[in-house]
């Protein structure tokens, strides 16, 4: 036996850290039991014990057992206290724990293996739909793998079908990037705040007021996002050239993010003049969604568009959202009976 440990909080400042202690059979060392007991002083750690206790010189705070082979560590969030509690448990023979933990090891109270990989799914899920969605994966992934050994693979559906919807299911664990592009003042830094519901962006009728993208984090729909607003994007002048040196940086510095986009919209308002795709698209596509801002002043021919919002008059918002989380992840997806392959280890010794 051996013990293993890894800082489960980030690496910042902070009120209060949480250290993971997994007992390893595999190694040769103390138990999870007998660090405590060195660490802290205290005997007897049955399963299910708080307390509150001092570690050494360093400092104080809460233990926690989760299991026979898993207690917390609960103290102080400063970066020394941390720095010296690590030194500490090297000097008891700990061993920092790899970047992924085996998660029958994180996770003990899972009946399968399935359903550890998905409690830790659902641990760095960012989407509320993943929620939704993965407690039915361990019996999904059991019900194929039934079907692959006692049917003719023909019968069942092809692994690389699952890989396929899976890249589109995986944006639930972590949030694809959505970028806007428009001209400077169609509106693109009211509709990020009113997204948010705060002020995220400068918003003002002056021309080009947002000279760098803003990125936030949005719920659209039960599918978290990164949401970036970028500067407005001017028309060429008859050479190609932008208007001034300023513009021209703002859009290049905006193109990193827009090259790399999981999902690009274009933005106009009411008199309808679409940004041109910038070049860093022109070998991925057309724009992804085209939405009408500004749409309580069109009077007579409507632009046409994918989506037509107000933010003025609260209006087409929902509708964005939704058209925005099916392109990414379709309904067609999220209802689909089959597995969802959150996680490559599900495949591991797969016949």
């Amino acid at each position: 036996m051996s013990v293993l440990f890894r800082l489960a909080t980030p690496y910042a400042p902070g009120p209060i850290a949480v250290i993971d202690l997994y007992g390893d059979e595999a190694g040769e060392g103390p138990d999870v039991v007998d660090v405590l007991q060195q660490l802290t002083g205290a005997d007897r750690w049955p399963v299910g014990s708080i307390r509150f206790c001092r570690f050494g010189a360093i400092d104080e705070g809460i233990v926690a057992v989760l299991g026979p082979d898993r207690a917390q560590l609960m103290p102080h969030g400063g970066l020394r206290v941390l720095q010296r509690l690590g030194e500490a448990l090297i000097e008891l023979d700990c061993v920092p724990a790899p970047t992924q933990v085996d998660p029958e090891l994180e996770y003990p109270e899972a009946e399968s293996r399935d359903e550890a990989l998905m409690l830790a799914a659902m641990a760095r899920a960012a989407s509320p739909l993943a929620l939704e969605l993965l407690p039915s994966q361990p019996e999904r992934w059991a019900a194929y793998r039934t079907a692959l050994a006692q049917r003719c693979a023909d019968d069942v559906e092809p692994i690389e079908m699952i890989r396929r919807r899976s890249v589109r299911l995986n944006h639930l664990l972590a949030p694809p990037s959505v970028v806007v592009v428009g001209l400077p003042n169609v509106g693109k830094s009211t509709l990020t705040n009113a997204l948010a519901g705060r002020s995220t962006s400068i918003a003002a009728d002056l021309m080009g007021t947002t000279r760098d993208y803003v990125g936030v984090q949005l719920d659209l729909d039960g599918l978290v996002v990164w949401w970036y607003d970028t500067p407005g994007r001017p028309e060429q002048q008859s050479d190609g050239s932008l208007p001034d040196p300023i513009t021209g940086d703002a859009v290049a510095i905006s193109d990193r993010i827009i090259a790399d986009a999981d999902l690009l919209i274009a933005a106009a308002d009411h008199q309808g003049i679409w940004p041109e795709l910038p070049e860093c698209r022109a070998d991925v596509g057309p724009y992804d969604l085209r939405v009408l801002l500004k749409s309580d002043r069109v009077k007579g021919w409507a632009p046409q568009a994918d989506v037509s919002v107000s933010v003025k008059k609260a209006l087409g918002l929902p509708g964005l959202t939704h058209a925005i989380r099916q392109r990414l992840v379709p309904d067609a997806d999220l209802e689909h009976p089959g597995p969802w392959l959150f996680d490559e280890r599900l495949t591991e010794n797969q016949t």
